[in-house]
């Protein structure tokens, strides 16, 4: 089985006898299928609008059949009724659409989606607003070296907007748009990680890759872009629409109404209609508008080996699907992600909210302010494109508490999947849509944590008030998710992204007060399977006072407010210094620089030897030569000469008598010893750096942080 994808291998199935499932691939397509489809999913759309006071709409496509349900009020004022045709702002949809555009671009030679992004938005950059990639992270120019292929995969490093800032401007400037010049100017400038070394979800990332487009089109602006161009060839693309500058109300008139809800100061949600707001919703990053129909069809085109009408090559294909998992700073953690698809089967049960359940969706989730459309994507087991849209983030039914509200997009695809599952794939036990997960705080506690729910978190400050936050007395963590669930998020994969929108100001203190390190000390900063943190491992530096990695991360802690161990490995992240740091503290072998010494003996750092000490004579060896492993090290002194006279023998011998012992330190304030620092100081203040033998690795340097010691 194809482990990437879950398409079936031929030659395995053939193989290993599975008869069952090849019958099953092999099975015709039942001519009474879209009729019995239309009649077992038409009752559930409509039992959910009436329910959940919304409108939904379905669309399920393949070669073979195309189903479109809808219905529910589409303006509350009115009480005009949603159909097939409506329209809705899918979000973060627009992904795929970007990705598929920028494979179609590489097929074709016009770019090279692994050469550093630069070179195609530089120019737009400069001629639109006199900048560059350079002049906008200069303060990160690690930015420089990111491809295409890493913005696409989320993998540049960069991270996200404040969602709860450009929501609240929006909702006070209904005649303004922010356009993707205003997302990238406002990100932080600072990666999370080198390029390529993190997943950390980026959607102003995805507005560069827009740039990418515009440039490989010639256009003048970003907002000359034709978004829909690649399309033009395909079905199905008359309900598609990306949306531009201005209001939704005044570009297509079939756009749905969307209801925002928006917590109000004393702690209740009130619903404003987006209609008469922009609906450019960040560009290519977001701005698609369509039927679910539509994007059934796009989704089963670019996925489905067995599709007529192939968005793009059966090799671009194969690389969308690669997939790599989100790191844990990020929202979603976990989830893995393509070029522009998310695996939804890897976020299990908390995607639905429901044990055990089961989605083998791989598409793109979607979100607008006011509207969802987080299902959409290609089922390989049903084979058919899925998609189901709500023209709200929650239900609006004002005769239960806010709270079953949320959960009323998940229980209604929910419902839809398992009678899909019933219908397509009778060997598979549906999904048992009752049996509902109610989420807790530790969906957003890592791995390496567990949820406190007794901890106590103050202070709490939450979007509302006249001055745009209030804030709240000191609440138990299990107080706080109980008002958060309420309000925010229905599964465990929305809780995270809702924490971020709710408490934007106090998401590394609730972290930190509610998830307990399930390892002792720093542990948590190392990587499964590495060797517990060596606090006492000598710390790089140019300056003579010995210095430890504990140490460090003590002087680290301080400066950033930083009281627990999960925070700490957020903040190096954000950095960018965490590979080092395990590099330095984590890496093997042995504690310390015990590798240095002979075997069996430990190495003093602190012996003298005469204006220096032990461990100043391996920091000057370090900041010579670049090399920060002691087995490389170890190598160095075997190398270097005693008085740099190739007569008097290797160095090494000298350094293990006065260095390494079985217990305590010795002295070392010999003439012998003096020599011996001279030999290498001459070495350091001459800048030379002495020749390596091949096995030797130069990693990255630590030397030069802003928090040496």
């Amino acid at each position: 089985i194809n482990a990437e994808y879950g398409e079936p291998s031929w030659s395995l199935m053939m193989r290993l006898g599975l008869l069952l499932p090849l019958l099953l691939l092999l099975r015709p397509v039942r001519p009474d299928l879209q009729s019995t489809l239309n009649q077992t999913l038409t009752p559930i759309i409509e039992q959910a609008a009436r329910q959940w006071n919304i409108s939904f709409s379905l669309g399920l496509y393949n070669d073979s059949l195309q189903i479109g349900i809808a219905s529910g009020v589409n303006d509350m004022s009115t009480g005009s009724q949603v159909d097939t045709q409506t329209l809705y702002p899918m979000g973060s949809v627009t992904k795929s659409y970007t990705a598929s555009a920028l494979m179609r671009l590489h097929e074709s030679g016009v770019i090279d989606i692994d050469v550093p992004i630069p070179r195609y938005v530089d120019r737009i950059l400069d001629r639109v607003n006199r900048t560059s990639m350079a002049k906008l992270f200069g303060h990160d120019p690690r930015i420089l070296n990111a491809s295409t292929r890493n913005f696409m995969q989320m993998r540049s490093g960069l991270g996200d907007y404040d969602d709860s800032v450009e929501k609240e401007w929006t909702l006070a400037h209904p005649d303004g748009d922010i356009t993707p010049l205003d997302y990238i100017a406002n990100v932080s400038k600072t990666l999370f990680c080198a390029p390529g070394e993190c997943g950390v979800y980026s959607s102003v990332g995805y507005d560069i890759l827009g740039l990418v487009l515009a440039q490989a089109d010639n256009c003048s602006s970003w907002s000359d872009l034709d978004q829909k161009k690649p399309l033009r060839d395909l079905p199905n693309i008359n309900d598609t629409y990306f949306g531009t500058r201005g209001k939704c109300s005044a570009q297509e008139p079939k756009i749905v109404h969307q209801y925002s809800p928006v917590q109000t100061p004393d702690g209740h949600l009130k619903y404003v209609d987006l209609f008469d707001y922009s609906c450019l919703n960040g560009w290519t990053m977001g701005n698609i508008v369509s039927s679910p129909v539509d994007v059934a069809s796009f989704y089963y085109n670019l996925l489905a080996e067995q599709s007529k009408h192939p968005v793009v090559s059966a090799e671009s294909r194969a690389e969308m699907l690669h997939f790599l998992p989100f790191s844990n700073q990020s929202w979603g953690g976990g989830l893995e992600y393509g070029l522009g698809l998310m695996n939804m089967s890897s976020m299990g049960s908390s995607m639905l909210g429901v044990k055990n359940a089961v989605c083998d969706l791989v598409g793109h989730g979607g979100e607008d302010w006011g509207s969802t459309a987080f299902f959409s994507g290609y089922s390989p087991s049903f084979r058919m494109g899925v998609q189901l849209s709500m023209n709200g983030l929650t239900g609006m039914n004002r005769s239960v508490t806010e709270k079953p509200n949320l959960h009323a997009y998940a229980a209604t695809f929910c419902q839809i999947y398992s009678a899909l599952q019933q219908e397509l794939t009778p060997h598979v036990v549906p999904m048992n849509c009752s049996d509902v997960i109610v989420p807790d705080g530790s969906c957003f506690c890592s791995s390496d944590d567990k949820y406190d729910p007794t901890a106590m978190v103050t202070p709490i400050w939450v979007q509302g008030g006249s001055n745009g936050t209030t804030q709240l007395p000191p609440w138990s963590c299990r107080k706080l998710m109980d008002q958060f669930t309420e309000h925010g998020g229905a599964t465990c994969a929305n809780i995270e992204g809702y924490l971020w929108q709710t408490f934007p100001r106090d998401v590394h203190a609730i972290k930190e007060s509610c998830c307990v390190p399930k390892k002792r000390g720093l542990a948590c900063l190392c990587e499964h399977g590495a060797p517990e943190f060596g606090q006492g491992r000598p710390w790089p530096s140019i300056r003579q006072q010995e210095s430890t990695c504990l140490d460090q991360m003590i002087e680290f802690s301080k400066n950033h407010s930083i009281s627990s161990c999960s925070r700490l490995a957020t903040e190096l992240t954000h950095a960018g210094i965490m590979q080092s740091v395990r590099e330095t503290c984590c890496a093997d072998p042995g504690p310390g620089t015990g590798c240095i010494c002979p075997s069996g003996e430990s190495f003093h750092g602190r012996t003298a030897l005469g204006n220096t000490t032990c461990g100043g004579l391996v920091r000057a060896l370090e900041s010579s030569t670049g090399l920060t492993q002691c087995t490389n090290l170890k190598d160095m002194l075997w190398y270097l000469s005693v008085n740099d006279d190739p007569k008097q023998g290797p160095l090494y011998p000298v350094f293990a008598r006065l260095c390494c012992g079985l217990s305590s330190p010795k002295g070392g304030d010999g003439p012998e010893a003096i020599d011996t620092v001279s030999s290498v100081s001459a070495h350091v203040s001459q800048g030379a750096t002495p020749r390596v033998s091949a096995n030797l690795t130069k990693p990255s340097l630590v030397h030069d942080w802003s928090f040496s010691v």
